[in-house]
């Protein structure tokens, strides 16, 4: 499956508790799959996890939407158009594409609102 298609469809999913783990939370939708060449039905699951105190988080935007990137401490997330990255403590972990916006630094003056290069934070906190 792939939500980063050029051919205008939607990664869209509903979410909810999932059936038989409390912890855990089960999303179901319909997107692109390029191995069939349609639109197919998908399930992911999602696990909570709890940063300790004092962790770093952020989400920043590219002014126009089309991609963001979310920081968790040392876990770091990019998602565009037409590549999607992971990296842990510097190192990537998945990618595709050229990954941009990986190698941010965010110092602790930064605020919501302001930019750093071409991206909004939309949301800047520790824990």
């Amino acid at each position: 499956m792939d939500s980063r298609t050029s051919d205008g469809g939607t990664d869209e999913g509903i979410v909810f508790p999932h059936p038989s783990d409390p912890t855990k939370t089960m999303e179901r939708g319909s997107m692109y799959n390029p191995v069939t060449n349609r639109v197919d039905p998908y399930e992911e699951i999602w696990s909570d996890t709890v940063p300790p105190p004092g962790t770093q988080i952020a989400f920043l935007e590219r002014e126009d939407g089309s991609s963001f990137i979310a920081i968790i401490g040392e876990l770091r997330l990019g998602v565009g158009r037409l590549y999607a990255w992971r990296a842990e403590g510097g190192k990537v972990i998945y990618e595709t594409g050229w990954g941009e916006g990986m190698h941010i630094d965010l110092s602790e003056d930064v605020k919501e609102g302001s930019t750093v290069g071409p991206w909004v934070v939309r949301e800047f906190w520790k824990t």
